[in-house]
């Protein structure tokens, strides 16, 4: 030891001024974090970048380190994983939609302060009065537990409900909170105490409870393929809610005045669209035969006709479900099912107040099969509304439904949707589309109306898990499934059911759209991207995400 620290001082002289060999490693890992920090890595590792002008317009997104837990000494280890509940507090299921129809209107009535005539008409017509003291009688049933604790702690800190919060202690009062205790208490009550706190899951939105529901679809309901039409098939999902509002005409809607009014610019020929509108059962307003054979018309002839007229073959259907915890997340993953039942290549999931600017569909497709293995992955638009640290819409190829049960994980029913598909693909297989543009005008159905769901902040711990799972998923259909850049699906073809000789003409339509120039496109396009609202109309933007 002794005559090797003496050569290693030695040397230490006659190098002079160098750098020691710790010193180096400082300066070499100070160089990798600025070369992660600036991209350089993404641009490394994405595969295949020739493969279409349009990968090269991908921008990556931030990533959140969502790996597992470390230990101290830096080893990776399982988290115990989080429970998900089936079991809500103090909340029942409503499964008849003339019951929830009642609650609609019994609140936007109580909301609105009046009742016009045909609301009238409609409480006494659905029996309302009854329907709704049903409900209240069921929870109360359900809620004894909950009322126990809350008489123990109003008895023993000399609480007055309402009044006065007499002895209780700072975590009392959380306590109360939490578990909604005025409910319980006429001076407490009030319209979301029915609703209590739903179950993160219940058995109709699982796996095989969203299944059940896409078999029992009404004809009208599904979209079957076209004889002689070999297009790649995109389908648009999205869900709408007229709940806390009053619509008289369907042009009041966001759905209409501005998505649907946004759509035809944008389509472009090569494709066929489909547009899947979900809505709950007992909705006010699109829970109605008249207005869904109004709105299948208004498609018909703003839509569909003019895109005729372009070649472009456009079709529509609205769809109802029952959404018994009143969340957004069900409803994607029942139409997304829905979509690919029906055999769609492409599903894009937006919202009803998103506003297309621009072309899309070939962009998207392109950008798809640039990555390594191709269709494997995500990408969305550029939105500049909202949390741009993530994708608020997202596209993906039938490959998704391979790889995952439903579209979304069951349990993130909330905004955390939006985080996990942003998050659950490798960085080289997730992009947002510098060129696709589109407006999210959240000023039509937030900052100041009615919220139109509660998010369930509960939700949230369970991303990390859920993005964990997911990418053991694409892992295990990757070693499963691909091999050298290609990935064999379940039935030999792009999508299920297909001739060789019509999946063959697909793939050929296909490659036409690959060969496209997007760049040269964009630049002499005749198509206006120009928004229908001035860009102050967007009065209020997220910090979340928002579906």
């Amino acid at each position: 030891m002794v005559e090797s620290d003496r050569r290693r001082d030695a040397n230490s002289s006659a190098e002079g001024s160098n750098w020691s060999r710790t010193e180096k490693q400082f300066i070499l890992v100070i160089a990798v974090v600025l070369l992660y920090h600036f991209n350089v890595f993404s641009f490394v590792h994405r595969q295949d970048m020739g493969r279409s002008a349009s990968s090269e317009m991908l921008a990556d997104l931030p990533q959140d380190d969502l790996s597992a837990d470390k230990s101290s000494d830096g080893e990776a280890k399982d988290p115990q994983e989080l429970q998900i509940t089936m079991e809500g507090r103090d909340w029942v299921a409503n499964m008849d939609p003339d019951s929830i129809k009642c609650s609609n209107l019994d609140s936007i009535i109580k909301l609105r302060g009046d009742a016009r005539p045909d609301e009238k008409e409609l409480f006494e017509r659905l029996r309302c009065e009854k329907r709704l003291a049903d409900q209240y009688a069921r929870w109360k049933e359900h809620s004894k537990k909950t009322k126990k604790r809350c008489e123990a702690m109003r008895a023993d800190a000399g609480i007055e409900v309402g009044v006065d919060w007499g002895q209780a202690s700072s975590s009392v009062k959380k306590q109360w909170k939490s578990l909604n205790c005025d409910c319980h208490y006429p001076a407490g009550w009030n319209d979301q105490c029915l609703q209590g706190t739903p179950p993160a899951v219940h058995n109709t939105t699982t796996a095989a409870g969203v299944e059940a529901a896409v078999a029992a679809r009404a004809p009208g309901e599904k979209m079957k393929q076209i004889a002689g039409l070999s297009q790649p098939i995109i389908a648009i999902i999205l869900g709408s809610t007229s709940r806390g509002y009053r619509w008289d005409s369907l042009e009041e809607s966001p759905l209409v005045m501005v998505l649907l009014s946004s759509l035809l610019r944008t389509l472009e020929q090569g494709f066929e669209y489909r547009m899947y509108v979900g809505f709950d059962a007992g909705d006010l307003f699109y829970d109605d035969e008249k207005r869904r054979e109004e709105l299948t018309q208004w498609f018909e002839k703003h839509v569909s006709s003019p895109a005729k007229d372009k070649g472009i073959t456009a079709r529509f259907a609205s769809v109802r479900f029952l959404n018994v915890l009143r969340k957004p997340g069900p409803i994607f993953n029942f139409l997304a099912a829905a979509a690919f039942e029906d055999g769609a290549d492409f599903v894009y999931r937006i919202n009803d107040d998103t506003e297309f600017r621009t072309l899309w569909a070939g962009a998207f497709v392109s950008s798809l099969a640039a990555f390594d293995p191709p269709f494997l992955g995500v990408v969305g638009p550029t939105c500049e509304d909202g949390n741009r640290k993530i994708l608020t819409h997202d596209f993906v190829h039938r490959t998704h439904s391979y790889i995952f049960q439903t579209y979304y994980p069951v349990v993130l029913s909330d905004w955390w949707m939006d985080d996990w598909i942003s998050k659950v693909y490798p960085r080289s297989n997730t992009g947002r589309h510098a060129m696709v543009v589109v407006t999210h005008h959240t000023w039509m159905t937030g900052g100041g109306n009615p919220v139109r769901y509660q998010v369930d902040y509960s939700h949230e711990p369970f991303l990390k898990q859920e993005v964990k799972k997911g990418t053991e998923l694409i892992g295990a259909f990757k070693a499963r499934a691909c091999k050298h850049s290609t990935c064999a699906y379940p039935d030999g073809h792009l999508t299920p059911g297909w001739t060789g000789k019509y999946d063959q003409e697909k793939q050929t339509t296909m490659k036409s759209i690959f060969d496209v120039d997007w760049e040269e496109k964009w630049r002499s396009a005749e198509w206006n991207s120009s928004s229908y609202y001035r860009s102050d109309d967007d009065s209020s933007s997220s910090s979340s995400s928002s579906s």
